[in-house]
This record gives C-alpha cells, structure tokens and sequence, in this order.
C-alpha cells in the first residue's frame, strides 16, 4: 500500500522540514518501516504492514510527537505538530579576563548540556 502526506507546525502552518514518520503497531512497537519527509514536509510511505492496528507515528525534534491509527488515515492527509520549546536557563557572557567569568560560561555551558541530555532522555522513552 502507498501513502502519501504532509507534516506541518500547528502553530505556523510551515512544513516541518525532515520529520520522522514510523510505522507501530498498538503497543508502540516499531513495525521496521519508517521515513523521512522532505525539506517541505512532505512524506511518501510504501508498506504492506499499513492496516488495521497500525499506527502512523510522526516525530520531530522541537514538537510534540502525535500517533494517528491507519484507519483514520485519508490520502494526502496533512499532520498538525505542536511546538515543544524547551526551557533553557539564563546563560550571561561578559567580556573579562576574570576566571570567575570563565567558570559562569563553563557553568552555563555544562547546564546546556544537561538539558539536551534530559530532553534527549525523554524523546527516546517515546520511541
């Protein structure tokens, strides 16, 4: 069966550029069939695994993920994402040559990472 369709920002209509679209299955298993969209969003999946109890799971990062049923699904149907914005701390950069500066941006930096590391944490439990 072929499928075709768009994903799109809910909140801007722009087509999200490289999402990732995967068939599972009711438990959330990954069926071993998955795509990418183009740069505009668009998608184009070729599968005899697409039927009753298989899902449609769209993900990207910056949004929310979404799972639709197959049996809901209609040709060139368009996928709404929700922004995710994820919640950095205030990072400050001063010029200087202080080392007390340097150990801010060190401090800044090491909780940048710790954030992705969390957020990626968290995106891989929803696969």
């Amino acid at each position: 069966m072929h499928v075709t369709g768009r994903i799109v920002s809910k909140e801007t209509g722009a087509g999200v550029p490289y999402a990732s679209i995967m068939l599972q299955n009711a438990n959330s298993q990954y069926l071993g069939v998955g795509v990418a969209a183009d740069q505009y969003g668009y998608f184009s999946i070729d599968s005899n695994s697409l039927a009753a109890g298989t899902y449609l799971h769209v993900s990207s990062s910056g949004f929310f993920p979404t799972s639709i049923p197959f049996e809901n699904y209609t040709t060139k149907d368009v996928f709404q994402l929700s922004t995710q914005a994820p919640i950095l701390p205030e990072v400050v950069v001063t010029a200087g040559s202080g080392s007390a500066t340097g150990k801010k941006l060190l401090w800044g930096a090491a909780a940048l990472l710790g954030l992705y590391l969390v957020f990626e944490k968290e995106i891989k439990k929803s696969f």
